[in-house]
Formats: C-alpha cells, structure tokens, sequence
C-alpha cells in the first residue's frame, strides 16, 4: 500500500485452512479529516483496514 494500490488480497494457508486475507487503504479523504491528522494532506495515507477470512466449510 506505501507503493499506492489501495488494496491487498492474498489466499494463505492458516493452521490447514485457507484464509482471504485483504487489506485496503484509509486515506485522507476530504479537509476535515485533517482536524484529528493535522501533519496530513487529502491523498496522504493513514493506516489500512485488514481481515481475514476462512474460505470453505
């Protein structure tokens, strides 16, 4: 996500099963976030929102 795609997905193997695992980026969005993240600018990116999924039964 530092590269600049917004989004990650992998199918990994966890304990025997498989898992989706995605993350995808948070980014300033609009001024008003910049109230709480005032060292940022609308585009900068701020963290990621990361799951993990089981696939299967």
């Amino acid at each position: 996500m530092i590269s600049g795609k917004s989004y990650f997905e992998k199918v990994e193997k966890i304990e025997g099963k498989d898992y989706l695992r995605a993350a995808t980026s948070v980014t300033v969005v609009m001024e008003g976030c910049i109230i709480c993240h005032p060292n940022k600018k609308v585009g900068d990116l701020l963290g990621a929102i990361a799951y993990s999924i089981p696939l299967g039964e």
